[in-house]
């Protein structure tokens, strides 16, 4: 529909001695709006006016003719009437579906519209070849493959397909070999396809997983073997061995366990794991104690005792950036390395003044970048400060606004304070 009539497409062939022309006599008559068929009388006249006048038959179609069906896809209503709303009724949907269940070969579909009966040739063929992916090999030298296709991810078309291994796998080679594999459907559609097969000799140990740090406390347990494996790439699981004969865990310090595996090529694999062990918390009372009989050696009375802990540690503990979190791992610090910052310096005075049997609490800044100590001495509560440094070198035993003038002789740090919700009053 919607063809504009042109005289030319009437002529297979014209020969004149002279210039000839072609028209239609009477184009008025066809209505190329509406489908239908329509004899025009088409008229070829030289140059003399010798004319030859001949009628012709113009078809306005709903249908096609013929349409070739690829095997696989689906044949619908639209892949052969033009307007489908105008005659979509002029074939049945179930002449469609027999159509779709067809092998390749010749078929006919009858269609009528309007009183106007058509038929339309079908060529249902299987013209593409199979869809074939591949995946590349690689074994072992001594290993060979049972099933070559093994190299078939996968295969797929429209009809039964039968694959072949074109290469014969030459299995005493090391190195690279190239396989080529065929697809072939049932009607000789074909794809060839090549994937890789590498021959390599086992020079990789076994893979050691789950070392990560074990920590325990000094005296505790270890199960070497809990959670770790060995796994070789050719061998699969593989057993491991566990040297532990240098840690001590009868002593607080690092140390590291020493495993070992290997596979059947005599490849091995050694990883160090670090194995640390922790004072006891009988260690870290005993350390107190110690330095608290060194601290108030020849002083008496619990405020004197109190502010000879205090100097001890700011004399003796130098000030560093190092630190760690937890009261009794902070002291430890404290009393084994002499360094550490302001959380070490109160936390290692909190537990000495526990052990005293003085009621103490450890006070934090508000912005955590400053810690001390609140002792309860002769029914008050005081601040007191071991870290070294020569803003908290001159006042002891300090109320609260004592406490905050001192905290904001550092420059940089002038709203320090601390959360008053938290901690008993200093008045």
């Amino acid at each position: 529909m919607g063809y504009e009539l042109n005289a030319e497409d009437f002529i297979k062939s014209k020969t004149d001695a002279s210039q000839m022309t072609v028209t239609i006599q009477n184009a008025e008559n066809v209505n190329t709006q509406e489908f239908g068929e329509y004899t025009v009388n088409v008229k070829v006249e030289d140059e003399h006016q010798n004319k030859t006048e001949k009628e012709c038959k113009i078809t306005i179609t709903y249908i096609k003719e013929e349409y070739n069906l690829e095997l696989g896809t689906k044949l619908t209503k639209e892949d052969l009437i033009y307007d489908i709303e105008k005659a979509g009724g002029a074939i049945n949907q179930a002449d469609i579906d027999d159509i779709n269940g067809k092998e390749p070969g010749e078929y006919e579909l009858h269609a009528t519209y309007n009183g106007v009966e058509k038929t339309v040739k079908i060529k249902v063929q299987d013209t593409k070849p199979p869809e074939l992916n591949l995946k590349d090999i690689t074994i072992y030298v001594g290993e060979q493959i049972q099933n070559l296709k093994q190299f078939i991810v996968s295969v797929t078309d429209a009809s039964e397909v039968t694959t072949n291994i074109l290469t014969t796998p030459d299995f005493s080679k090391q190195g690279e070999q190239e396989i080529t594999v065929e697809a072939v459907d049932k009607y000789g559609n074909k794809t060839t396809k090549t994937a890789k097969l590498n021959i390599v000799q086992d020079t990789t140990g076994p893979v050691i997983s789950g070392l990560t740090d074990i920590t325990i406390t000094k005296g505790g347990s270890i199960d070497y073997k809990k959670g770790v494996s060995a796994t070789d790439a050719k061998d699969g699981t593989v057993e491991f061995n566990v040297d532990s004969s240098s840690v001590n865990i009868q002593t607080a310090g690092t140390y590291y366990a020493t495993y070992t595996a290997k596979d059947k090529s005599n490849n091995t694999t050694t990883n160090k794991r670090k194995i640390v062990v922790q004072n006891s918390a009988s260690d870290v009372y005993q350390k107190a104690d110690e330095i608290m009989a060194k601290a108030t050696k020849g002083v008496s009375g619990t405020a004197n005792k109190i502010i000879a802990v205090k100097n001890y540690i700011r004399k003796n503990v130098k000030y560093s950036h190092k630190t760690t979190k937890g009261i009794e791992k902070a002291a430890w610090q404290a009393f084994t390395t002499y360094d550490g910052d302001c959380y070490i310096h109160a936390a290692a005075t909190q537990l000495i003044l526990t052990r005293m049997g003085v009621k103490s609490i450890m006070v934090n800044a508000l912005d955590y970048t400053h810690y001390w100590n609140l002792v309860y001495i002769n029914g008050k509560y005081r601040h007191i400060d071991p870290t070294p440094g020569w803003a908290y070198d001159d006042v002891d035993f300090m109320d609260d606004a004592k406490r905050l003038e001192t905290l904001r002789r550092i420059q940089g740090y002038g709203y320090r304070d601390w959360d008053r919700s938290k901690f008993p009053a200093a008045n």
